[in-house]
C-alpha cells in the first residue's frame, strides 16, 4: 500500500504543481484552455488554478520517469540482499529512506527541478529492493495451495495505495497551507513513518522466528513449503534462472503488464485533465474508481484460483494460463477503445478504463504468483530479474507519452492507448 503511495504520489501532485502547458498569459481568462479548480467543463465558475512551476511536457516526463532509473538498478541486488540480510531489515531500511525522500520532495522542487530528479532517482533505488523482498517472504510464508489468494491480497495493497493517492491527492492540492500540493508529500511521508515503526515491531523473516504464531500453524506452513526454502545461503543459480522458459514467460508477461500499468498510473490524471476536462478534485476521485473495482476482482480471482486447485478441478498450470489470458485480451481491447472517447463520453471512458484495469487484476494470480511457484526458495531472485526488465516501461512510458501528446489532443492520446 504505502510503497505504491510513495511511488505514484507525484503522478497526481504534478497536475497541481505545474501550470497549464497550453495557457498563455496574453489570453483572456475566459479561454477554455485555462483550467479551473471548480470545473474544467464548459461553463465552469470555480477559481482559476495556476501551478507553481512552468515545466514543459519533456521535463514532466523526465520527472515522472526518473524514479524508475533508480528502481531498475536495485532489483537484482534487492533479491541478493533479502537472502543475505533477511527481507525484514532490507525492506524496513528501504522504507525509512523513502520517508526521508518523500518529506524532502517539496523543498527539492522549489530549490531546483534537477534536485527533485536526483531525489526521485534515490527513491527509486531504495524502493527497488521492496518487491524482491516481498516475493522472498512469500516463498517462506505462503503454503502452495493458498498462494494465489495470499499473493493477490498482498498485491491488492498496491491497489489500495493507488486508490488513496488518486482520491485524496486532489483534495490535498487545494489545502491552503504551504501551497497545497506539498501536503501530498507531507501526509503520505508521515503515514509511512508510522508504518515503519509497526514494521520493525511486528514483522519476522520466517515462521519459526515469530513469537506469537501457534505451533500448529508454524508446523503447517514450514511442512507445506519445505525445509529447502529455509536453508541459509546466498547462492542463486542464475544460469538456471536465465535459461528457464518459465522464467522468461513470467518476465515477458510482467513487462507487458507494467507498460500498461505505468502508463495508466503516471499519465491517466493528465489525460483526464487534457482530454476529458475533469477538474482536479473530480480528477483524483474518478481516477481511483477503476482501482476500487480492481481490488475486488483481484481478491476474488485469487480466491477462485485457489479453490480450483484445492478441489483439483484444474491443474495449476491451466489456472495460471487461463487467468493470464483473461488479464490481457479483454484489457487490450478496452484500452484501445478509450482512444476514441470524446469529452461528452467521459463516463464511458472511465468505464472502459475500469474494465481494462479490472481485467489486468487476474494477472495477480497468473504471472505474479508463478514467480514464487517456479522456485519458492529463489522467488525473490526470479522476481528481481523479471522486474528489472519490467521496470524499463516505468521510465520509457512517460517519455513516450510526453513525445506523443505535445498538444494533449484526443488523437495524440489515441497513439498512447494503441501502444498499450
Amino acid at each position: 500500500d504505502l510503497v505504491y503511495i510513495l511511488r505514484i504520489d507525484l503522478s497526481v501532485a504534478i497536475v497541481c504543481m505545474v501550470g497549464d502547458p497550453h495557457s498563455n498569459s496574453n489570453l483572456s481568462l475566459a479561454n477554455d484552455s485555462l483550467y479551473e479548480c471548480g470545473s474544467l467543463e464548459e461553463g465552469g465558475t470555480g477559481p482559476l488554478y495556476r501551478g507553481e512551476f512552468e515545466w514543459d511536457k519533456e521535463m514532466r516526463g523526465l520527472i515522472l520517469g526518473s524514479f524508475f532509473y533508480g528502481y531498475v538498478i536495485t532489483q537484482i541486488p534487492g533479491g541478493w540482499l533479502a537472502a543475505r540480510f533477511g527481507p525484514k531489515m532490507v525492506y524496513g531500511v528501504a522504507m525509512v529512506i523513502n520517508v526521508a525522500g518523500t518529506l524532502l520532495t517539496p523543498l527539492a522542487a522549489r530549490v531546483n527541478v534537477y534536485f527533485m530528479v536526483v531525489l526521485r532517482v534515490l527513491l527509486g533505488l531504495s524502493q527497488g529492493v521492496c518487491f524482491p523482498c516481498t516475493h522472498h517472504m512469500w516463498g517462506r510464508w505462503a503454503p502452495p495451495l493458498e498462494r494465489s489468494l495470499l499473493v493477490a491480497f498482498s498485491y491488492a495493497g498496491t491497489i489500495i495505495g493507488t486508490v488513496l493517492t488518486l482520491s485524496v491527492s486532489g483534495f490535498l492540492c487545494q489545502v491552503e497551507y504551504a501551497g497545497g500540493w506539498p501536503m501530498i508529500f507531507y501526509v503520505y511521508g508521515g503515514a509511512c513513518a508510522v508504518w515503519c515503526v509497526a514494521w520493525f515491531c511486528m514483522m519476522y523473516d520466517t515462521p519459526d522466528q515469530h513469537p506469537r504464531i501457534t505451533k500448529k500453524e508454524r508446523d503447517m506452513i514450514m511442512t507445506s513449503v519445505g525445509d529447502n526454502v529455509y536453508r541459509k545461503g546466498t547462492y542463486v543459480p542464475w544460469k538456471s534462472v536465465l535459461t528457464s522458459r518459465a522464467a522468461w514467460a513470467v518476465m515477458i508477461a510482467h513487462t507487458c503488464s507494467n507498460w500498461g500499468n505505468y502508463t495508466v498510473l503516471t499519465s491517466i490524471p493528465m489525460y483526464m485533465k487534457e482530454v476529458l476536462r475533469f477538474d482536479i478534485k473530480r480528477n483524483g476521485v474518478l481516477s481511483a474508481v477503476p482501482y476500487i473495482v480492481m481490488y475486488v476482482v483481484s481478491i476474488s480471482a485469487g480466491y477462485v484460483a485457489d479453490i480450483l486447485q484445492q478441489r483439483k478441478l484444474l491443474r495449476t498450470i491451466v489456472v495460471r494460463k487461463m487467468w493470464q489470458a483473461i488479464a490481457y485480451i479483454p484489457s487490450g481491447a478496452c484500452i484501445a477503445a478509450m482512444g476514441f472517447m470524446t469529452r461528452e463520453q467521459r463516463y464511458t471512458s472511465v468505464l472502459l478504463l475500469t474494465m481494462t484495469i479490472a481485467c489486468t487484476a487476474f494477472g495477480r494470480s497468473g504471472y505474479a504468483v508463478s514467480m514464487v511457484e517456479i522456485a519458492p526458495r529463489y522467488g525473490g531472485a526470479i522476481f528481481s530479474v523479471a522486474n528489472t526488465a519490467a521496470t524499463i516501461p516505468g521510465f520509457v512510458s512517460p517519455a513516450v507519452v510526453a513525445a506523443l501528446t505535445p498538444d494533449g489532443t484526443r488523437e495524440q492520446w489515441q497513439a498512447v492507448f494503441f501502444i498499450c
